[in-house]
């Protein structure tokens, strides 16, 4: 379940949940680490309760290996993987997603079709399974109060095996409060 030097995704088998970015970072690259450099992502993980506490003491760069591969700091199997594992442009509004990407990304990426949940991060994730799966999309979720609700856009099935697609914010560099409780609820561990 290694990551190959082609890509920084880490998906076990049967994954309980495995969270969906859009692409890596230049330096996520370099480091072979996706999300090394800052604490936001992590935090945002470890305060929803998908991640223990004590993944914030192993170093940035082996975060990743430590959560996704060896499965030590949290209470289900979790994993991480881009929907284009290729492209390092850091300004997502400048990524083009090229038409059939999130079926490559079913079909090519390591153990995804065991999952049980699939957490798309972010409008661009979400609109690009929305369109080629028939899902909600981003402009079309709930809103509340006034408030996007996150959750469940719809599932998709693969050779028999059901995934459940859930959208949330990206975890990082944006003004949405309280991200983690987002996380949360729309995933539904425990």
């Amino acid at each position: 379940m290694e990551n190959t030097p082609l890509t920084l995704d880490i998906v076990p088998a049967n994954a309980d949940v495995v969270l969906v970015g859009l692409n890596p970072t230049k330096e996520a690259i370099k480091q072979k680490a996706v999300f090394c450099n800052s604490d936001a992502f992590w935090n945002v993980l470890v305060k929803s309760g998908i991640l223990h506490n004590s993944i914030l003491n192993v170093a940035n760069s082996e975060r990743a290996v430590k959560a996704f591969e060896a499965q030590a700091h949290s209470d289900w199997k979790v994993g991480f993987a881009d929907l284009l594992p290729l492209e390092d442009e850091t300004d997502s509004s400048k990524v083009k997603i090229p038409a059939g990407a999130a079926r490559h990304f079913i079909h090519h990426t390591q153990n995804i079709r065991t999952a049980k949940k699939l957490v798309l991060m972010g409008q661009k994730v979400v609109d690009t399974f929305a369109k080629e799966y028939g899902l909600t999309r981003w402009e079309n979720l709930t809103i509340a109060d006034g408030v996007k609700k996150y959750g469940p856009i719809g599932s998709i099935v693969i050779d028999g095996h059901v995934i459940e697609m859930i959208a949330v914010p990206f975890p990082v560099n944006n003004s949405i409060a309280d991200k983690h409780a987002i996380y949360k609820a729309a995933i539904q561990l425990a």
